[in-house]
């Protein structure tokens, strides 16, 4: 569903937002089921419903990113991906990272992991959110769009946490899972 939203004309796009945000409160309901991919009352779908309907930037601009963020972060294409990031991360006084990665995360996969590693400093720290001990086993491995869960949201917040306790606590070296 993506790539044929990417092909819309922006001004396509801000025709449709336009007029879901004109619709009745009962009809965006309705429409936020499939397009949350979740069922009324879920977080997800409360998000959707007050961003996507209701706010008619919104569309548009997530369209945008697509088009423009997509290629840049194809890591395999020459010039892109890490390649962009490498100058940043070499430098000795740039911020400490940490990076989360999940299984099954299509903007974000295990894999990248991998070679972000290869560039990151001993300070820096890359975890596996669906190996991490913190994550609930009841709740699964959080996704990329963890945010638009609460208990995953906890649990994620919990795991940085920890981390910037790890990194407070006069280690200041980070680890890799």
């Amino acid at each position: 569903m993506q790539p044929v939203l990417a092909l819309l004309p922006p001004f396509l796009a801000r025709l449709i937002s336009l007029t879901a945000a004109a619709l009745p409160s009962k009809a965006k309901d309705l429409l936020a089921v499939p397009v949350s991919r979740n069922s009324r009352g879920s977080f997800a779908h409360d998000v959707t419903t007050k961003s996507f309907f209701c706010q008619p930037h919104q569309l548009p601009a997530v369209l945008e990113l697509y088009r423009t963020e997509g290629p840049r972060l194809d890591a395999a294409s020459s010039g892109q991906g890490f390649s962009e990031c490498e100058t940043i991360l070499s430098k000795k006084d740039r911020p400490r990272i940490l990076a989360l990665y999940t299984k099954g995360d299509m903007w974000a996969p295990i894999e990248h992991s991998r070679r972000l590693r290869g560039l990151l400093s001993q300070k820096d720290e890359v975890i596996d959110l669906s190996a991490d001990v913190a994550v609930d086993v009841k709740l699964g491995a959080p996704g990329h769009s963890f945010v638009l869960s609460r208990e995953h949201s906890k649990c994620v917040a919990g795991v940085v946490a920890a981390s910037l306790a790890r990194n407070t606590a006069g280690s200041g070296t980070g680890r890799n899972r």
